[in-house]
């Protein structure tokens, strides 16, 4: 039970570590892709989430920078299709 819990604050030291410092510039690209702000804050915020459940995947010393943008325009392409915005095209 106890290894558990090291493991959690082991893992949020990390996240802690790495990616908060990130979240500037994750905002900075959550805002060039919606032009809005709210919408950025909650993208980010949604970002941040969902790379905090993940972040056991995540290879240390890798591009953090790179795996949270991904993790930002995955969260965009479903929030734009649940919005109806982004419209596929058949052949």
């Amino acid at each position: 039970m106890f290894a558990s819990n090291d493991i959690k604050e082991t893992n949020w030291q990390a996240f802690e570590t790495e990616a908060l410092p990130l979240m500037p510039d994750v905002y900075r690209v959550a805002y060039w892709l919606v032009r809005d702000r709210t919408e950025a804050e909650d993208l980010t915020q949604e970002t941040f989430a969902q790379a905090l459940k993940g972040f056991h995947r995540y290879a240390a010393g890798t591009n953090c920078r790179a795996w949270l943008v991904t993790i930002l325009y995955r969260l965009n392409g479903k929030r734009r299709m649940k919005l109806g915005q982004l419209k596929l095209v058949e052949d």
